[in-house]
């Protein structure tokens, strides 16, 4: 076979390993990643399934791209997610993913669970389930510690923390130790909790990937390699500062402040920026060029945007060491920091509102601006105690379970925490965060970047997605249903290819670069329409296994605090919409659905799904 893949799979059950070659017929539909994860998630689950079963797979994921080009550093996490019982998805950067390359996989399927904690040990020799009991109770930083001597020099190491052995359903996977990648979203790292599995550690060794055309390959990569260093040399080395990005943001009110509800915040920017100490810039392997996330501080991974703005801001705490050190107790304990903030801020309004007391919190005085309130909360998560016990469940479950008017206060879509960027400011994410398979995501449609003008000279041109740069807009809704199904359908294919989705939507790769990538490594004649039509596929795929668990239209939808304008914001800086409603049928339109979200026969069809059986 030219290109086909091959998975390990692992029972832990009956500690059982054995490895599977997956046709290439079926890798070139669904290419690998979330979407080679899709098919097999489909196939391997049932609308019974519960996301903490034995037989609910944890598959560990990479894609053809992965090791071969500029930014093909990711892996992606995909399973039933207990934050909603439905598709689960979440990515990771670092050089994890290579390793995972290097030993001749295309990824790890688990399932089962073990009598005792384990952790699972591959290379491209062996792969070996080994007792982790003297890991378990350590946090993400000590786990790599210990393996890292346990194991061999050069090895990679994915674990969870604490959270996800108390199976906190926000609880993310960490790799690499104090350099601090995380698969954080979807609860994945609960999931791996549940199978005792502590760890994955990988060893990659001779056999990296091949391509069909090593020549072609090469002479693309230098070209991207050389676009991004011209980004570099340009002003303040191509990349914005943290402090520089947070004041744009609020300045058109795109950040969360104060559980979602406020627009303005000018005594937490002033703060922050006053605090602020920039750090060391680190890159993920094979990239050429960084993002904002990409910072070292004092020995540990600096605080990124999806920690400063949920943690900070939201909780109106503006002093950067305290968010930095509940950053860190998040990457410790392996939770996701959007869904922790979030939870946090969504538990100091529960407690002004007086739905809640010091005698539910554990003594804490939960109140707005408390960075001791903030660090303590994430301990309490960490730990699975206190009030702890309740938010690490996530805001839609802490809600149902304070009860009363508590569900106003909590913010997500599908049971998946609101993030960072405002829909009421970039209109097409009200479409993008309501009807994302995995909840509210904006790695899923990233369309908010379409809807601003390029930074400089660079960005992405949406101009091939039907959305050129001139037509770049934030506010309206003309045009943005069709827009966020072709970027939903793009982010599938980079989740499945699997690669960094900032070359494209932050520096501007231009988009034919993806498929000649794919062509050259698999000899697949793959042009742009056929590309797209793929992702499509993918997207589609997940969908099916939504409705099969019972989600549904009623479920693409927003917080009423999201549809609503910000009391403090300008009237010319937001927009909302008449109807949600209306717009989300205007996607279904796009989407080719049925008026109640269903996926039609003819787009089955049209898509090569209608074998599945739904």
């Amino acid at each position: 076979m030219k290109h086909a893949s091959k998975i390990l799979r692992v029972d832990l059950t009956n500690n059982k390993i054995h490895f599977e070659e997956v046709n290439e017929s079926v890798v070139e539909c669904y290419i690998g990643g979330s979407g080679l994860g899709s098919k097999i998630l489909w196939e391997e689950t049932t609308v019974n399934t519960n996301p903490f079963s034995p037989e609910n797979p944890l598959m560990f994921m990479v894609g053809p791209v992965t090791g071969m080009v500029p930014q093909g550093s990711h892996y992606v996490v995909c399973s039933l997610s207990p934050a909603n019982d439905a598709w689960g998805e979440a990515a990771g950067g670092g050089t994890w993913a290579i390793e995972l390359s290097r030993t001749g996989l295309s990824g790890i399927v688990v399932k089962g669970k073990a009598e005792k904690p384990v952790y699972l040990y591959v290379s491209e020799e062996r792969a070996e389930i080994k007792d982790a009991s003297h890991l378990w109770g350590k946090d993400s930083y000590q786990v790599n510690e210990i393996l890292e001597h346990e194991t061999e020099e050069g090895a990679r190491i994915a674990c969870i923390g604490q959270a996800g052995e108390n199976l906190m359903r926000i609880a993310g996977i960490m790799n690499e130790g104090r350099f601090a990648r995380m698969a954080a979203r979807c609860g994945m790292g609960a999931v791996m909790g549940s199978k005792n599995l502590k760890a994955i550690v990988v060893k990659g060794g001779k056999l990296k990937p091949k391509a069909v055309d090593e020549s072609a390959l090469k002479a693309k990569n230098r070209e991207v390699t050389s676009f991004f260093k011209k980004i570099r040399s340009g002003p303040g080395g191509g990349i914005a500062k943290i402090d520089e990005v947070i004041y744009s943001y609020h300045k058109i009110g795109n950040m969360p402040i104060r559980n979602h509800s406020r627009f303005k915040a000018d005594s937490f920017v002033e703060q922050f920026r006053a605090s602020y100490e920039e750090g060391e810039k680190y890159y993920c392997g094979l990239c050429p060029i960084g993002c904002l996330e990409s910072r070292m501080c004092k020995g540990s991974r600096e605080a990124v945007l999806e920690a400063l703005l949920p943690m900070g801001s939201n909780c109106l705490v503006g002093d950067f060491p305290t968010i930095q050190k509940a950053y860190e107790l998040c990457n410790r304990y392996g939770i996701d920091t959007i869904s922790a903030g979030d939870a946090i801020a969504f538990g100091m309004e529960v407690f002004e509102e007086g739905l809640i007391t010091k005698k539910d919190t554990g003594g804490v005085e939960l109140i707005w601006g408390s960075g001791d309130a903030v660090i303590e909360m994430v301990k309490q998560i960490g730990e699975n105690r206190d009030f702890g016990k309740i938010l690490g469940q996530g805001v839609k479950r802490a809600a149902e379970l304070i009860g009363g008017k508590a569900p106003q206060y909590a913010m997500h879509s599908k049971g998946l925490e609101i993030p960072l960027h405002d829909a009421r400011t970039h209109n097409s994410m009200m479409i993008g965060y309501a009807t994302s398979n995995r909840g509210a995501s904006h790695i899923e449609s990233h369309s908010f970047v379409l809807e601003r003008k390029p930074i400089g000279t660079y960005g992405a041109d949406g101009s091939l997605l039907g959305y050129p740069r001139e037509k770049a807009q934030r506010l309206g809704f003309e045009g943005k249903a069709e827009l966020v199904r072709r970027v939903q359908d793009l982010g599938n294919m980079f989740n499945s290819l699997v690669v960094c989705e900032f070359g494209f939507f932050l520096y501007g790769i231009e988009l034919p670069t993806y498929p000649f990538w794919l062509k050259c490594i698999t000899g697949w004649d793959m042009d742009l329409p056929r590309f797209m039509l793929t992702g499509e596929r993918i997207f589609n795929l997940k969908r099916l296994i939504n409705l099969r668990k019972g989600l549904s239209a009623k479920d693409d939808t927003l917080p009423r605090r999201i549809l609503t304008r910000r009391p403090d914001a300008p009237l010319e800086i937001e927009n909302v919409p008449d109807s949600l409603e209306e717009l989300i049928q205007e996607y279904y339109v796009a989407r080719g659905w049925s008026k109640d979200g269903k996926p039609t026969t003819e787009k089955l069809r049209q898509l090569g799904l209608n074998q599945l059986g739904y």
